[in-house]
């Protein structure tokens, strides 16, 4: 099953309020998560709602902003394999019913994954003025059972993680071309995987390691193969092990709050444009 990095687009103005507005200032940032699904369709079917998910990501997200901040835009990607991309434009607003604080005022969150060790923390920003009280945060029952549906329509969501594939092999030897000779027995990949290599030996006693890419796997000798990049000459001992993505789901029922942080805000997504200036060239003298 094909999976889909889902970005979701924000924007914030400050300086909205009657009866006297001030100076308006905008900030954008963006939020994603991954999803599987069998195509596009169902992709997008989790971030609008469909019949088997009444609600969906951005309507549950968009209930925890403030009345001057909306998502104006989402864009699903296919990574795994690696495929086109959709851009969208609709618009959701603010719909906590509150007056906005500075962009930048951020509730830090954890969502463990449901099926390994990991964990996402998850910053939500444009966090309302009048929930943070003596720098803590201080949630409204409304705005708690809205954060309860958003860690809930999230557990139809995962994570992106990368780590070992396999227990480590023995290395033997890596020449300076890249030659990979293993002691026992060669890892299971292939060209184009990745292999972390560690406590590799090179000359001087120095130790040197990384990630590589798989350039190729020998056909004649079991024990071989080659990387890509290699720059540390010729090598002894060490070990090799395959890396690779997973996209473990989400465990929203174990999401926890942390606490009020501050994490700062980009430009905004959609706006005017001015006039490019014309720039004259100037006669190089030689």
């Amino acid at each position: 099953m094909p999976t889909f990095k889902t970005t979701l687009l924000f924007q914030l103005a400050t300086g909205t309020e009657a009866p006297n507005p001030s100076l308006r200032r905008i900030g954008g940032w963006s939020e994603s998560f991954y999803a599987g699904g069998a195509n596009f369709d169902a992709a997008i079917g989790l971030l609008f709602g469909t019949v088997g998910t009444p609600i969906g990501l951005c309507e549950a997200r968009a209930g925890l902003l403030p009345k001057s901040a909306q998502i104006v835009g989402q864009r699903i990607q296919q990574v795994n394999p690696v495929g086109r991309s959709q851009s969208l434009n609709r618009i959701f607003n603010g719909g906590s019913g509150m007056d906005c604080d500075v962009p930048q005022m951020a509730l830090l969150t954890r969502i463990p994954s449901a099926v390994d060790n990991h964990i996402r923390p998850y910053i939500i920003r444009g966090i309302p003025d009048q929930l943070v009280v003596d720098g803590e945060f201080r949630p409204t029952a409304d705005f708690s059972r809205a954060l309860t549906l958003l860690f809930r329509t999230l557990g139809n969501f995962a994570m992106r993680t990368v780590g070992n594939i396999a227990l480590p092999n023995t290395i033997a030897t890596i020449s300076a071309a890249g030659l990979v000779t293993f002691s026992v027995a060669r890892p299971l990949l292939a060209s184009g995987e990745s292999i972390q290599i560690s406590n590799v030996t090179a000359l001087g006693g120095v130790t040197v390691g990384g990630t590589f890419s798989i350039e190729s796997v020998s056909t004649t000798n079991p024990l071989q193969l080659s990387i890509r990049d290699w720059r540390f000459g010729d090598c002894i001992g060490g070990q090799g092990v395959g890396t690779g993505t997973t996209y473990p789901v989400l465990d929203a029922a174990h999401a926890t709050i942390g606490r009020i942080i501050v994490r700062k805000v980009g430009r905004p997504f959609v706006g005017y444009r001015g006039r490019a200036s014309v720039r004259k060239k100037r006669r190089r003298v030689a």
